[in-house]
Formats: C-alpha cells, sequence, structure tokens
C-alpha cells in the first residue's frame, strides 16, 4: 500500500516485511546522542526546541503548516515507521510557546473482516502498553497516539525517550496489526 496525507495525518499502511515503507522512506541515519545535551531543559516545546533530540532517534523529518497556520512535523523512523507531531496548549500569540505534544500515527482502513479481528486485539495491546492510546476510526483505520505534557519544561533526553518510545509502542502495534491479517477463520 501506498503513504498519503489526509487531513494533516501522515497515514501509512504496510502488510509486508518492513513497517510502512512508501513514497517517502526512511534513508538517513540518526545522529548520535552526544550530539546533545541530554540535561538540558526545554522550556517550550515547538519544532525548533525538539529538533536536536528528534534528530537522534528518526531517520527524516520536515516542518510542515496545517490549516490553522500551526507547523508540526512529519516524521519517519528508521524502520519506515511514519508519524505525526503536533503542539499543543500553546501561550499567546508567539508560536511555539507550548506546553504539550502529540505523536499520532494512522494507517489506511483495513478491510472490514481484518478490521474486526485486529480491533479485538487492541485492548490486550493497550494493557500491555499503558502509555499510549490505539484504537480504530470509523472508516477501519488503525491509529496510535502518545500526549506529551511539559507545563513546566522538559529535559531533551526526555524527549529522547518519549520519541523512542512512541516508536517502540507504535512498531509493536503496526506488528500486531500485519499479525492479525493472517488466515482467516
Amino acid at each position: 500500500m501506498h503513504s498519503m496525507i489526509r487531513n494533516s495525518i501522515v497515514v501509512a499502511a504496510f502488510f509486508g516485511a518492513a513497517i510502512a515503507f512508501g513514497a517517502g522512506s526512511a534513508g538517513a541515519q540518526p545522529t548520535n546522542i552526544s550530539t546533545i545535551d541530554q540535561r538540558e531543559i526545554l522550556p517550550h516545546l515547538n519544532v525548533k526546541s525538539i529538533e536536536p533530540a528528534l534528530k537522534t532517534v528518526t531517520g527524516n523529518h520536515l516542518t510542515s503548516v496545517n490549516a490553522e497556520n500551526r507547523e508540526y512535523i512529519i516524521a519517519t523512523a528508521t524502520n519506515g515507521l511514519r508519524f505525526d507531531i503536533h503542539f499543543h496548549g500553546c501561550e499567546g500569540e508567539a508560536p511555539g510557546q507550548c506546553k504539550a505534544m502529540s505523536l499520532l500515527s494512522t494507517w489506511d482502513g483495513l478491510p472490514k473482516s481484518h478490521a474486526q479481528k485486529f480491533g479485538k486485539k487492541i485492548p490486550e495491546f493497550l494493557v500491555s502498553h499503558p502509555q499510549v492510546n490505539a484504537g480504530m476510526l470509523n472508516s477501519n483505520q488503525p491509529y496510535i497516539s502518545r500526549y506529551v505534557i511539559a507545563d513546566f519544561g522538559t529535559a531533551q533526553g526526555n524527549v529522547v525517550s518519549e520519541v523512542a518510545n512512541f516508536i517502540r509502542a507504535a512498531t509493536d502495534f503496526a506488528n500486531e496489526m500485519r499479525g492479525s491479517a493472517g488466515k482467516q477463520k
């Protein structure tokens, strides 16, 4: 299946040997973690402030602007997983003075029989991955998300951990989805 942008959400689909490879699959390597000061406190979350940390855990990323003229990031992990990062809890008129961010990955709608089978596995997945939210949209599109709050700032090392943990959970989710596409009874 192919990747596409739909309503400011990067949608990637995959049911083969690797996760979500499409028109812009990951090719770059992350920078070494030693390139950042993991203890540096970021007072606000925005594209510029998280970029050094993001470079240590993703293959590629780019900045885009949504319908409300707010910047967000479209990222690709080294395994090809695509996800968006949006910023929330922003103060005043100055862009980028945000206290939270959400990470979101969605996939193309699943065939009805596959969606029903996979939908039954989601509650168990959530028990084993309590740091994320996951489910199915009405269009049988699977999604996984993570909301990160940094009211009093956060260290760059925490941003690295949040993104890396999201990538791991989203990869597990995609593997569960692929596994549920097995033989139909």
